[in-house]
């Protein structure tokens, strides 16, 4: 049996904010926060990095890290 009457289903709207209700601002506030996290994030392990390599380079001495060079014109 099919009824002749519309069948009307009604929605609620969501809590959270579609995509055209976000406005520039609150993209490029997002994208910028999103960017200034990666900054520090690569800045703070390129300065560990960077102590790591300053530390081994001090421990092993210069003399290990570059031997003098052998050459037979070098007499």
């Amino acid at each position: 049996m099919q009824s002749d009457g519309p069948i009307i289903v009604q929605l609620e709207r969501t809590v959270r904010p579609s995509a055209e209700e976000l406005g520039l601002t609150d993209f490029l506030l997002g994208s910028l926060g999103v960017a200034s996290a990666m900054t520090v994030v690569a800045l703070l392990l390129g300065g560990v990095v960077g102590w790591l390599l300053i530390r081994r380079s001090r421990h092993r001495g210069l003399e290990r890290e570059h031997p003098p060079s052998i050459h037979p014109f070098n007499a």
